[in-house]
This record gives C-alpha cells, structure tokens and sequence, in this order.
C-alpha cells in the first residue's frame, strides 16, 4: 500500500471511532436525563404523600370542630330553656349575643379548615399531573 492509501484508511478509521464516542457520549446523556426523571417521579410521590397526610389531618380536625359545635350548641340550648324557664330576658338577651358570638368564630374557623383542605386537594391534583 502507498501511503496514501494508507492515510485515507486511518482517516476513515478516525471517523469511526469518533461516532462511536459520540454515540456513547450520547447514552451518558440519555442515562443521566432518565436519572434525573426518575429523582423527580420519586419526590412528586413524597409531595403527592405529604399532601395526603395533610388533607387526613385537616379532615380529622373539621370533624373535631363539628363535634365540638354540636357540643357547644347543646350547652347554648340548655342554659338558653334554664334562662327562659327562669324569666330572665337580660340574661337571654347576652346569652343570645354570646352564642352569635360563638357561632362566628367556629363558622370562621370551619371556612379557614375548609380552605386548608381544598388548598391541599388543589395540591395534590398538581402532584398527581
């Protein structure tokens, strides 16, 4: 063989074994995204946990504050037939305006767990996507 010819095929063989590099490093890059799609499916499975926990939490302390309501409204309604029993309009009267007033801090306090709890779903819908 001249040299030409022989340069031509160190030349050729050049060309090879540099689309065999970048094939390789190519699959590096491909490996690496697949790493990182993977870290990012396991986190959104914590978040999508987390959120579960939370929206449980939130549930379980609406159904606390109902309870604790109903609690309340009873007690209201009792003192409320002791104090008419007795006679005493003032006193119903105050009454009256204490139970508007516990009336509105729980209904504030439901609308602010009802909130919470649809922020959570709103979140978990997000993780789920």
């Amino acid at each position: 063989m001249d040299e030409k010819a022989l340069l031509y095929r160190y030349e050729l063989e050049l060309k090879k074994l540099r689309n065999q590099l970048a094939q390789r490093r190519q699959n590096v890059v491909d490996k690496r995204a697949l790493i990182e799609v993977e870290e990012q499916r396991r986190q959104a499975e914590q978040d999508k946990i987390t959120a579960l926990m939370n929206m449980e939490k939130l549930s379980r302390d609406l159904v606390y504050e109902k309870m604790q309501k109903k609690q309340l409204e009873e007690r209201i309604q009792e003192m409320s037939s002791q104090l008419l029993v007795g006679g005493h309009a003032m006193f119903e009267k105050v009454l009256q305006r204490e139970q508007d007033k516990i009336r509105k801090a729980y209904l504030a306090q439901v609308a602010e767990l009802e909130k919470e709890r649809k922020h959570m779903e709103h979140e978990k819908v997000q993780t789920h996507k």
